[in-house]
């Protein structure tokens, strides 16, 4: 396989001919791990928000063992099943590209983990996934891809439930009355629920680019049924 062209070339439009488009099989499988991963986000929004009107009727303790082994139970398959597509996703984007991405697929998951890295190097990775979604069969990078606000709407959310989770247990030790714990909990739960919620939609717009550009890479060319199976 001959080398990938520079970014300078990709900015101009790039031959993709070069690329060999992902396998049927292959595409499947990521859109089944995309499907999961949307699936596997409402869960904790449906408990977090059963939990909120618990608590102002009086018969649910947020802060009760039960009620954080379930936060626990409920967002943990969500966050793994995220981040196997995600791996999967920015492996794809690479062999799909015209120009070399920044990082590899491990250490893109990893920035999700490094303090400090973690609030900006996730978005910067799933923006190249999706300017590489947008620079279609020609290769040409987009200054703004289509996508660009859903995705920075959807980093907002995480980055918020981040900061806001972390205020709390802050806050649960100098606050008295409860209150400032209380208002805190709500904001943190909120963007909590909208990140999920986000998580969702990136993963089946991501997975949806991805797909179409798999088939203008195909350049339409007929497939048999069992090429498929």
């Amino acid at each position: 396989m001959e080398p990938a062209p520079s970014v300078d070339l990709a900015l101009s439009g790039a031959d993709l001919s070069w690329v060999e488009p992902p396998e049927p099989k292959r595409l499947a499988g990521m859109h089944r791990r995309a499907v999961v991963a949307a699936a596997l986000q409402v869960p904790y929004p449906v408990f977090s928000l059963v939990v909120i009107g618990g608590s102002y009727l009086g018969v649910v303790d947020p802060g009760s063992v039960a009620v954080l082994a379930g936060e626990v139970l409920l967002s943990l398959p969500g966050l793994v099943a995220f981040m196997y597509w995600f791996y999967g996703a920015y492996r794809l984007a690479q062999d799909m590209s015209a120009y070399p991405l920044d990082t590899t697929p491990g250490w893109g998951v990893a920035q999700f983990f490094i303090p400090i890295v973690s609030l900006f190097m996730p978005y910067q990775r799933m923006r190249e996934i999706e300017e590489v979604n947008a620079s279609g069969a020609s290769g040409t990078l987009l200054d703004e891809p289509a996508g660009g606000h859903l995705l920075a709407l959807w980093w907002a959310a995480w980055v918020a439930g981040l900061i806001l989770g972390g205020i709390v247990g802050g806050v649960e030790g100098l606050d008295t009355s409860g209150e400032a714990v209380v208002t805190v909990g709500l904001l943190a739960v909120g963007s909590g629920v909208l990140s999920n919620v986000m998580t969702a939609l990136v993963a089946l717009h991501i997975d949806a680019g991805q797909q179409g550009l798999s088939q203008a890479l195909w350049d339409a060319e007929p497939l048999a049924p069992e090429e498929w199976a």
